[in-house]
């Protein structure tokens, strides 16, 4: 088990982080959506990054209970998709779409320079890189505030080196675009930081002044709106670095006002509901919003209404249907028939039998 109760904030990180990414991905054209140098939808995931870190950090389980537990809803439900969408692209142009597979084989997707075909799916790749980063590294380290300030200096240097000589793509999904926003949360849970100190109108408060500031001053910086990361017109490698050094400095400072925010707010039912179903809503919102964008009327007119639409379907309406899913005997029954044949200790450990971790 994770040591403590439930932490609030865990849940609406989970919740708003996906609101942001859904939003990126229905209404792209709405204000806010760019956010220079990078897309509003990505703090999102910055702020998925940050909620692992916290959450890893508390684990005490052994490491194969911890990886099975996280990976189970994942690889089952997104080879699901894969194969759905694998009949659909063969029927409708006689191609498997073979790329949705490769982040689900160790994660290999990160190293090439684009997407899958089901786009949200690179994040199963990094997500299964830090979990791997955990259990092989972390799980004995004490990060402390020169690790982090280190580990920040060699990310800044690392984004920019990937940026230039592999790709706009690979620097984006590897490991040294996320990791100090991800030791940040692994930090702030070693120290039991569950509430952030000061008042809930100053960080509010600062949230809109800071977030004003840099939107209105990096809409005028000399960036090339490429995707997933906006570029400087200058191609030298100084302007590289400040690049990356701007892209950190948004994702930590974006996850900690969000974290000092949401670490003063009481539960929410429907917060709770959307974090707890936040798997089928990433892997399945992208081939919905495609499906629907087929049918939607594509005019001016009908531009906020289609993207309304699209939110709900793929917010609420995904997370209903993950509820339901989710509750499935099958899958309850293969998650447990999986577990005890495959995760050493696990079928004792319920039983109440003492088990000997390696700790």
């Amino acid at each position: 088990m994770t040591g403590g109760p439930r932490l609030a904030f865990i849940d609406f990180l989970k919740c708003f982080g996906m609101v942001l990414i859904v939003y990126g991905h229905a209404a792209g054209w709405a204000p806010l959506a760019t956010f220079p140098p990078v897309y509003l939808k990505q703090l999102g995931v910055a702020f998925f990054l940050f909620a692992l870190g916290y959450s890893l950090a508390r684990e005490d389980r052994p490491i194969s209970e911890v990886l099975f537990a996280r990976l189970f809803d994942i690889y089952v439900f997104g080879l699901i998709v894969c194969v759905l969408l694998s009949a659909y692209f063969l029927a409708r142009s006689g191609r498997w779409a073979p790329s949705n597979y490769l982040p689900y084989f160790a994660g290999v997707n990160v190293f090439l320079d684009q997407f899958p075909a089901n786009p949200t799916t690179w994040y199963v790749g990094t997500y299964i890189h830090f979990l791997l980063l955990w259990a092989f590294l972390l799980r004995k380290v004490r990060i402390r505030p020169l690790i982090l300030l280190g580990v920040l200096a060699g990310e800044v240097a690392a984004r920019a080196m990937i940026l230039r000589y592999a790709g706009n793509f690979i620097a984006y999904m590897t490991v040294p675009n996320w990791i100090t926003v991800f030791l940040l949360g692994y930090y702030a849970s070693q120290r039991r930081v569950v509430t952030v100190p000061g008042p809930l109108w100053l960080w509010a408060g600062g949230l809109v002044v800071c977030g004003y500031g840099w939107f209105t001053i990096a809409s005028h910086a000399p960036l090339l709106h490429t995707f997933p990361l906006m570029r400087p017109i200058d191609p030298g490698f100084t302007s590289l670095l400040m690049l990356s050094c701007a892209i950190s400095a948004l994702y930590l400072g974006s996850t900690w006002f969000a974290f000092a925010l949401f670490s003063k707010a009481p539960p929410v039912a429907f917060v709770t509901f959307i974090a707890r179903n936040t798997v089928i809503i990433f892997i399945a919102h992208m081939p919905i919003v495609f499906g629907l964008l087929q049918v939607l009327p594509n005019t001016p007119e009908a531009t906020i209404w289609r993207s309304a639409v699209l939110m709900l379907v793929s917010l609420p309406g995904l997370a209903m249907v993950s509820h339901v899913v989710r509750q499935s005997p099958v899958l309850s029954w293969s998650r447990g028939w999986l577990r005890d044949r495959f995760v050493p200790g696990a079928a004792a450990s319920e039983q109440g039998v003492p088990v000997t971790h390696d700790r």
